[in-house]
């Protein structure tokens, strides 16, 4: 039934296979560096693994268009396409299946790490052992049937979501991972506090001055929420970087989402790059100047699909957006942006 597939896979090995490159010799040390670092191996088994996977002409190929959609995110966690194919292996699976026995016991995650587990994401492949979304429910020991994704490419091909605490517990119920297609995606964060303005770009919300209180000191009258709230819409986002492009933009939110930039600036920030070419916007609490664009973004599918593209590197922090229209809502608009979490920046803009 999946000829067809399996020959488009073999020939997407095929193609990306060079015989030269399975010599030991020739394999740079960049190359096998990488390998250690992201699989725990030795120099042997490092150059052996990446020799033996480029001469398995039946292992699967991610197609270029989907390396593409999480290539930034993948990239800042040191993978490359060919490692983060190793990655979803059943031979890297099996790999760390044995080294978990070995070096840990099967308890629980530790409390401070569930709160990361949450926030992860992961698409699982249903069929084989997954057969359908009930099945995923049973094994992940979720509460309620997860929701269920098409494939782009193949309207067949679906996929339960499930966060990291889902997939610890769906791992330990199933041995045979063999044919498991797991694939870990990633979103900007965003939890807005209702009581006070954290997070704000450039702004320390623990100092007191930065604290709310009441609009008059007479009044006992609590004061008001901070804007935007979690659950506000249509937002104002400001764009300083590859959103700043309203191809890019249509391309991300559909044909039904307006697509309009306005020219805006903002204080409280500065930019830098990471991974070589990204621009990433951090804090500045000397009250640094940064020229983008406003964009209102409608409904919590256009912000979900914002965030996707994001990635985790990224957080949704307020930030009031100096609009160069004023006929545009006035002026200044409270608004949204997303501030770089991922690491120090490789250089300053």
């Amino acid at each position: 039934m999946d000829i067809l597939r399996a020959c488009e896979d073999l020939a997407n090995s095929i193609a990306c296979f060079d015989p030269f490159e399975c010599s030991e010799v020739i394999i740079p040390k960049e190359k096998t560096q990488q390998w250690q670092h992201l699989f725990g191996l030795t120099e042997e088994e490092a150059i052996k693994e990446i020799s033996d996977w480029r001469a398995d002409f039946g292992r699967t190929c991610m197609p270029l268009a989907a390396w593409q959609e999480i290539s930034t995110e993948k990239r800042s966690l040191g993978f490359d396409k060919e490692s983060y194919e190793y990655s979803l292996s059943p031979r890297c699976l099996s790999r760390r299946s044995e080294a978990h026995k070995k070096n840990s016991s099967h308890s629980s995650p530790p409390s401070s790490s569930r709160k990361g587990l949450a926030e992860c994401t992961y698409l699982v492949k249903l069929g084989g052992s997954i057969p359908d979304a009930a099945a995923l429910q049973q094994l992940a020991g979720l509460s309620a049937p997860p929701s269920i994704k098409t494939g782009e490419g193949d309207a067949t091909e679906l996929f339960g979501v499930i966060d990291g605490e889902a997939k610890v517990k769906l791992l330990s119920n199933l041995p045979d991972r063999s044919s498991m297609t797991i694939i870990s995606i990633s979103r900007a964060r965003k939890d807005l506090s209702s009581n006070t303005a954290y997070p704000t770009l450039g702004l320390d919300t623990t100092l007191p001055q930065n604290k709310p209180s009441s609009s008059s000191s007479s009044s006992s009258s609590p004061p008001p929420p901070p804007r935007p709230s979690n659950e506000e819409y249509p937002v104002w986002y400001f764009f300083y970087g590859t959103l700043a492009d309203e191809d890019r933009l249509g391309r991300l939110l559909g044909p039904d989402h307006p697509i309009s930039l306005t020219s805006a600036w903002i204080t409280g920030g500065r930019l830098g790059t990471w991974a070589g070419r990204y621009k990433a916007l951090v804090d500045d609490f000397d009250g640094g100047r940064v020229h983008g664009y406003g964009f209102l973004v409608l409904d919590q599918q256009a912000e979900d699909a914002l965030r996707y593209y994001e990635t985790g590197a990224y957080e949704v922090v307020r930030c009031d957006i100096h609009l160069d229209k004023p006929d545009r809502r006035g002026s200044m608009v409270k608004g949204l942006t997303f501030r770089y979490i991922g690491g120090a920046l490789e250089t300053q803009l």
